[in-house]
């Protein structure tokens, strides 16, 4: 096993994938972050000239409560569809080059094969996490301050949106398995998560309960870029994910050991 993962993460952080999708993520950062600033500057241009001609000032900084914290409760929505490009490409790229096939012909197990990529996969799903929360965070505090103080409700609340990218990046993962072509599988990722969003959707609606749409990874981790989130709410999350994970890992082992590797 210890073999396997130093295969993994020699293969995962001497290839170009890993460093140039963190580079995106935080382009993708400096990109959401400017815009608001600029869009900000703007505005308050416009009321301090309507404030000079006797308009009413209302600052958008306050309106919206922008804060260093804001931006990192938020961040890992910048790192949803980096994942889906990245994870196919890292998976497939075994098959494709039948690098799989030599390691499991030198007899490696196939269970010990799978934990490695999915480690390799967590540990570059957490490194996308904290390059987007970093940036994030110093953008934001460096512009409006951070905005005081937190509680364990904050920490808790971004190790549950951790845990919705880390079952996020194991279903793409799945998907990968499955496919084990890169253009496909980063095709089917990346819509992955539309079209459940709109089979959740349909289902809410024909079964009129709108609790179902929660069940969807994207829809929960929105629903936690808050500040201020309910505990009862981020322990439901938190609990289906870790039914998904038990779920893909019961899944995965089973294919991954009946698939031929040709």
């Amino acid at each position: 096993m210890s073999n396997m993962l130093r295969f993994e993460f020699r293969k995962m952080f001497r290839g170009k994938a890993l460093w140039i999708c963190s580079g995106v993520v935080l382009l993708i950062v400096g990109i959401s972050l400017g815009t608001i600033i600029a869009f900000q500057d703007m505005i308050t241009e416009s009321m301090n000239a309507a404030e000079s001609s006797g308009g009413v000032y209302v600052s958008i900084a306050d309106t919206f409560q922008y804060s260093g914290k804001y931006f990192l409760s938020s961040a890992l929505s910048n790192i949803t569809t980096i994942l889906a490009v990245f994870v196919p490409i890292f998976v497939t790229h075994d098959f494709s080059h039948g690098i799989l096939k030599t390691v499991v012909s030198r007899g490696c197990r196939r269970t010990n094969i799978l934990a490695a990529k999915v480690v390799a996969v967590l540990v570059a799903a957490l490194i996308f996490s904290a390059v987007a929360m970093v940036s994030s965070v110093a953008i934001g505090t460096a512009k409006w301050g951070f905005g005081g103080s937190v509680d364990w409700r904050f920490f808790a609340n971004l190790l549950t949106q951790i845990l919705i990218i880390f079952t996020m990046a194991c279903f793409y993962f799945s998907i990968s398995m499955l496919i084990r072509k890169t253009g496909g599988s980063i095709a089917v990722c990346v819509v992955s998560m539309t079209v459940l969003s709109l089979i959740f959707t349909l289902i809410e609606v024909l079964a009129d309960n709108d609790k179902i749409s929660h069940f969807h990874l994207e829809t929960m981790l929105a629903k936690l870029s808050t500040v201020s989130t309910d505990s009862g709410l981020m322990l439901r999350y938190a609990v289906t994910c870790v039914a998904y994970l038990a779920v893909m890992a019961v899944l995965n082992t089973l294919f991954f050991r009946r698939i031929d590797i040709g």
